[in-house]
């Protein structure tokens, strides 16, 4: 059955929080695209925080299953996983969105904003990523490593913000519960069934899927959903503890019965410096929109949760960002 990944929805959970930030008094200098800079400065002000043995690699460490930064950053399949053991692309739970803007000066007092998703387990550890934020802003992050100031964090629900969590005023987490649900997700298709057989999509950060070991240049649509549908497995099986057991086979060829009708998408060069390698890195992915025609009904869902989730390689950058326009 085409929809027989629909009763795992029910156990997958996520939050999404807009991070508002303001440039400390020496301003911002930041690259066109942000991702790398705040998903790198984030991991690395994490580590400085929470870590108890600095000196030693994750995966050496006696503590890893139990480090909250081991668990978010460097997420490696638990001692107690049967399958997937050596998985060597296990998913973070957390996506940071960056400013899209290509804006690269901030005037000292000057506002910007960053996304954060968390999924599963990661969403009961909001408070470590405020602090973190504010541990961020004073290392400062950019060129220069100027500093910041962490303003507010507002959750939102599927409808866009609910309601301010934290605010520089009082340095509180407010106890408001934010998560949207698979659930939530699946009612949100159902609203809409049988009235959908055309769907744009717009791709507004690199992505980068894919297909027989190959990045792709085209998004046929059941490479895109083939991607997505292995995304959501896998953050199941590593952050909910839910193993997911469907035909895969039949599932993708099933999409095959949905066809583009135009495609706008071309590809974005993007590169980053990545410190651990000490090395440039080529993170360039398609940009644009296209558009599907065909029975989108059991495909509805696991797109609704790929404008959180993302979807492709390098997410936690922010990368593999899309939005639905129906």
């Amino acid at each position: 059955m085409l929809n027989e990944y629909f009763p795992y929805f029910d156990k997958f959970r996520l939050a999404k929080y807009t991070i508002d930030l303001e440039a400390g008094y020496e301003g911002l200098e930041l690259p066109p695209y942000k991702g790398s800079t705040f998903r790198g400065g984030f991991g690395y002000a994490f580590k400085s925080m929470v870590c108890t043995r600095k000196s030693t690699e994750c995966n050496n460490c006696i503590l890893i299953e139990q480090c909250p930064y081991s668990y978010i950053f460097e997420t490696a399949p638990s001692s107690e996983a049967k399958v997937l053991k050596n998985f060597l692309e296990v998913p973070r739970p957390y996506v940071i969105e960056p400013p899209l803007e290509r804006k690269v000066f901030y005037k000292a007092g000057e506002r910007l904003q960053c996304n954060l998703i968390l999924i599963g387990k990661a969403v009961d550890m909001l408070p470590y990523f405020i602090v973190t934020f504010e541990e961020l802003g004073r290392c400062g992050i950019g060129r220069g490593r100027k500093q910041f100031n962490l303003r507010k964090v507002i959750a939102h629900n599927l409808d866009g913000p609910t309601g301010c969590v934290y605010s520089a005023e009082d340095r509180k987490v407010k106890n408001i519960n934010a998560t949207i649900t698979g659930r939530d997700l699946l009612d949100k298709a159902w609203q809409i069934k049988n009235s959908v057989n055309e769907i744009t999509l717009y791709f507004i950060t690199p992505t980068r899927i894919k297909n027989s070991q190959r990045l792709c240049d085209k998004f046929e649509f059941y490479i895109l959903m083939g991607s997505l549908l292995r995304r959501f497995s896998n953050l199941l099986y590593f952050h909910h503890g839910t193993q997911v057991r469907i035909n895969y086979e039949a599932f993708i060829e099933s999409c095959k019965g949905v066809s583009i009708i135009e495609d706008r998408t071309k590809w974005m060069e993007w590169e980053r410096f990545s410190h651990r390698q000490q090395s440039r890195m080529n993170m360039g992915g398609l940009m644009g929109k296209i558009t599907y025609c065909g029975q989108l009904d059991n495909y509805l869902p696991l797109l609704f949760l790929g404008e959180y989730i993302h979807v492709g390689k390098n997410v936690t950058f922010g990368l593999g960002k899309f939005m639905i326009k129906k």
